[in-house]
């Protein structure tokens, strides 16, 4: 048995594109609670009025109630729109918590306000306890439901409850020694509690990615898998729709490599498919470019917004850099190289569809191989297909 304990997934341990998706993923996550807490919030203010007006229905009571109910609103209004300008700018992580941290901020002090009014000479200090019950139920719920991120946990503990503190440490007259002292005590327990909750659930996340991560590659090669590009190639063709872009694919095929697994085995055979995949992928710079094994010896490469110069200019550069691929068995060297197949549309075109570009890519590399193979061709997309 091991000595060495497993480690739970680090969100450290993500590439920058993992990363930049994880934190994008808990962005989502943060804005669907934030939008649900704020309905929350204004629901239960509604139940706490209403029980504080069965009690106490005196005109300076109902002149409170409906000005925090104003105040209710617009916070939660605001709180709202909020949350709608950060889901617009989800990519873009920093205005997004930005956006999100100001809605919450505005929600959780409306109600720490109002709870800390409960302490001083108003109408509502006969119904402290209710309001005080009612604020560290919310608090407790916030902070268990923002625990994707201790930032905002801190934030909607401490707006809920801090405005109490304050008052009974600056402003009345004869603190209550008992309730400060539990308020205090909670607030602890609460942030101390929801620390695992946040490791779980980040732990979580990171395990998900992972497993996604490894559903999406190829196992031998390291670069994406079919099922990948796929997806990618529907995913970029819909980008290019919105942007009006362009996307160039391309088809790889290893010449001979059936000769290659018949003569040296088929474990060369997989060191070779490693060496190619590894001039691929080195061949490309942009994160939106993909790299991926098609299926036997065949990849494939999508480039986004790219024209079929440029496009031609990366082919050649993987062409050449195959040719120069050293794999030597018994003191000989495994020739390799490859023949291309190039299909380019523009996404304003008909024919710029998934199977029209395949169909035209794939064209082209079985005209390189009929023409001599290690060579590129390319071709435009079919409009009959």
């Amino acid at each position: 048995m091991s000595d060495n304990p497993i480690k739970s997934p680090s969100f450290e341990n993500l590439t920058d594109a993992q990363k930049r998706q994880c934190e994008i993923q808990i962005s989502a996550d943060l804005i669907a609670r934030s939008t649900l807490g704020a309905l929350i919030v204004l629901l239960l203010w509604v139940c706490v009025a209403w029980l504080i007006f069965s009690r106490s229905g005196d005109i300076e009571t109902v002149r409170w109630l409906l000005n925090f109910s104003v105040v209710f609103i617009i916070s939660v209004g605001l709180r709202l729109y909020f949350v709608y300008v950060a889901r617009k700018n989800i990519a873009d992580t920093s205005i997004c918590r930005l956006y999100l941290t100001l809605g919450l901020t505005i929600g959780c002090l409306s109600w720490g306000i109002m709870a800390a009014c409960s302490y001083l000479e108003t109408p509502f200090f006969v119904h402290k306890d209710l309001i005080l019950f009612a604020t560290v139920g919310l608090a407790a719920g916030g902070a268990v439901s923002f625990s994707a991120s201790r930032f905002y946990t801190y934030i909607y503990v401490l707006c809920m409850m801090l405005p109490i503190l304050l008052v009974e440490f600056f402003i009345v007259e004869e603190m209550i020694v008992e309730k400060v002292v539990i308020v205090i005590v909670y607030i602890i327990g609460l942030l101390g509690v929801t620390i695992n909750s946040s490791r779980e659930y980040m732990a979580a996340r990171v395990s998900n990615l992972q497993l996604i991560e490894m559903s999406n590659t190829d196992g031998l090669t390291g670069v994406r898998n079919r099922r990948y590009f796929d997806l990618q190639l529907t995913e970029e063709l819909q980008r290019a729709q919105r942007t009006e872009g362009s996307i160039t694919l391309l088809i790889i095929d290893i010449d001979h490599f059936k000769r290659v697994n018949d003569e040296h085995g088929h474990v060369v055979g997989d060191e070779c498919l490693i060496a190619v995949a590894a001039c691929l992928k080195n061949s490309v710079q942009r994160i939106s470019d993909t790299v991926a094994r098609y299926g036997g010896e065949e990849f494939t490469l999508i480039l986004a917004n790219t024209d079929e110069v440029a496009g031609t200019v990366i082919a050649e550069t993987i062409r050449l850099a195959v040719e120069d691929i050293r794999i030597m068995v018994n003191g000989q060297r495994v020739p390799l190289t490859v023949s291309i197949g190039i299909s380019q549309c523009i996404a304003s075109e008909n024919k710029c569809v998934a199977t029209s570009l395949l169909a035209a890519a794939d064209s082209a590399l079985y005209q390189a191989k009929d023409s001599g193979r290690n060579r590129i061709v390319c071709r435009a997309p079919f409009d009959n297909i």
